[in-house]
């Protein structure tokens, strides 16, 4: 029959070619099912930690809750935070007040000052800006008058207000007594 059919097949059979056939239909169906157990591996093990994360969220959601509650209780009125502003306000001017350096002061004020007129108390007064009270005595008002348009042409100095004076009998004749406010402005310096 071999010679009426006269037929060769075109491919030759081989004994490997079984083999390669089971191995990838082997592996057809291990790579599936091999994704598909790591899969849920991996899904329990996602789960586990999302249940053992959602526990810990209440613990930590309760003590939050506790938290606010107890700070709650522990806030200070907002009447209490200004008071506590305003002391340190003050404690913040009392400090400059003691950072405060004379030496330049004295130094214009020894320029400034005219020939007949004395300075007898200078004091601090701590606020936004340094502000100084000067008191003194003068010969006549004029000196005064000398005095403060001087302050007034000095960039250190602002706003000098004469707040008082008065005429004194001494033995000699008499003698003019002043007081007067002046806001300070050191060069140089920081003021708040």
């Amino acid at each position: 029959m071999k010679h009426l059919l006269n037929f060769v097949p075109t491919v030759k059979f081989r004994q490997g070619s079984s083999f390669m056939f089971k191995t990838i239909y082997f592996l057809l169906w291990a790579i599936p099912i091999m994704i598909s157990l790591f899969m849920t591996y991996e899904y329990y093990g996602v789960s586990d930690t999302i249940s053992f994360l959602s526990s810990h969220a209440e613990t930590l959601d309760k003590r939050y809750v506790e938290y606010q509650n107890k700070f709650a209780e522990n806030r200070l009125d907002p009447t209490e935070i200004e008071g506590m502003k305003k002391r340190m306000i003050s404690y913040c001017r009392t400090f400059q007040a003691f950072s405060f350096s004379w030496t330049p002061l004295f130094e214009i004020l020894e320029r400034i000052i005219p020939a007949g007129l004395k300075i007898t108390q200078i004091r601090i007064k701590p606020e936004s800006l340094i502000k100084l009270a000067i008191q003194g005595e003068a010969v006549d008002l004029e000196k005064v008058t000398q005095f403060l348009r001087t302050l007034h042409s000095l960039e250190q100095f602002s706003k000098p207000r004469l707040t008082r004076h008065a005429l004194l009998p001494i033995a000699s004749g008499t003698t003019t007594t002043f007081y007067l406010d002046v806001d300070y402005v050191p060069q140089g310096e920081v003021t708040p």
